[in-house]
């Protein structure tokens, strides 16, 4: 069991079935501007949102309670 963190957030998702033993390759896409900001904070000083660069933990699972894959994302800020 994977205990996911109270800052932990859905960012992306897609509904794949697949049959036992089946693989596919998935592509879920961030857009740092959406309406949820995902990967980002709002910066008090600038007045605007803004994307952390850092290690992020990825958690792949049917739910929240069932998490079967875990990875890390590292995200540069481009300047």
């Amino acid at each position: 069991m994977v205990l996911l963190s109270p800052r932990a957030k859905l960012v992306g998702w897609a509904k794949v079935e697949l049959e036992a033993g089946e693989t596919e390759e998935i592509t879920v896409t961030l857009d740092p501007n959406a309406t949820l900001h995902p990967l980002s904070y709002w910066n008090v000083n600038t007045n605007g949102w803004e994307t952390a660069s850092g290690d992020y933990q990825v958690y792949v699972g049917a739910s929240s309670r069932d998490i079967r894959l875990t990875a890390t994302l590292r995200v540069r800020r481009a300047e």
